[in-house]
């Protein structure tokens, strides 16, 4: 049986055909509160079945090494040397399985993730989807560990709120504590957005470039700072207003 988390509105349908659902926006206080399991872990392999039932398709994605930041007494894989996280969608044979919401993982990379783990199969059991995602990544100069979030952005800091300071832009990676951008944001800014300039006869004006280091000015938070952060305050913080409305 697959369980569909209630905040979220989501369909599943056999075939190529895609499924939408609207994520709510959720602090990471209440992201790190509703999960039964935190962790630390490398993608290992992901492999799709059919349910037992031959109803639906889902993706099971294997980690290990595992670093547990966190479990309650819910948590079936509480002190595993590995971690299944199952989620619903994907491949067998010619037939696709498309759930909206589900996570997205690459072999091989590392992650932080927070994890519905109670015992039923979820469509996604990431609590929050990609707000509940997080890539480690590893400073070959520096030798630290650095979170960036689902969408490549690195974490500057974490607020007693639960609020993110994301950088500025996706990053390419980070060497000696110093980020570099990803590709799409380097190069000239769009026309649009430059600002008017006086014009003098003769004199062509160069066109106004997004600086190389614009990063650089940022510094971005160390996983081990980030998980001090999550079992210091974001785990003792009190929501007054939940948005989550998880069955039990």
């Amino acid at each position: 049986m697959i369980k569909k988390i209630p905040t979220i509105c989501t369909a599943i349908a056999l075939s190529a055909t895609a499924a939408y659902a609207v994520q709510l926006k959720l602090s990471l206080n209440e992201i790190a509160q509703t999960a039964d399991l935190i962790f630390i872990g490398t993608v290992q392999s992901q492999a799709s079945r059919y349910t037992d039932a031959r109803t639906a398709i889902q993706t099971d994605v294997v980690f290990q090494d595992i670093q547990e930041v966190h479990s309650t007494d819910r948590s079936r894989q509480r002190g595993a040397a590995t971690i299944t996280l199952s989620h619903a969608g994907g491949r067998v044979g010619n037939i696709t399985m498309q759930a909206s919401d589900t996570p997205t993982f690459t072999t091989g990379r590392r992650y932080l993730v927070f994890m519905n783990d109670d015992g039923p199969t979820y469509l996604n059991p990431v609590v929050g989807g990609d707000q509940g995602i997080f890539e480690v990544v590893n400073d070959p100069v520096g030798g630290q560990a650095y979170v960036l979030t689902a969408d490549g952005r690195a974490v500057l800091q974490v607020g007693d709120d639960g609020n993110l300071q994301t950088s500025s832009g996706r990053v390419q990676g980070i060497q000696g504590g110093v980020m570099s951008m990803a590709a799409e944001n380097q190069g000239p800014r769009p026309q649009a957005e430059q600002p008017p300039q006086a014009v003098t006869p003769g004199v062509v004006a160069e066109p106004a470039t997004a600086p190389a280091s614009a990063l650089a000015a940022q510094s971005p938070m160390t996983v081990d700072a980030f998980i001090e952060t999550v079992t210091n305050v974001l785990l003792t913080t009190p929501i007054t207003t939940p948005r989550l409305k998880r069955g039990r």
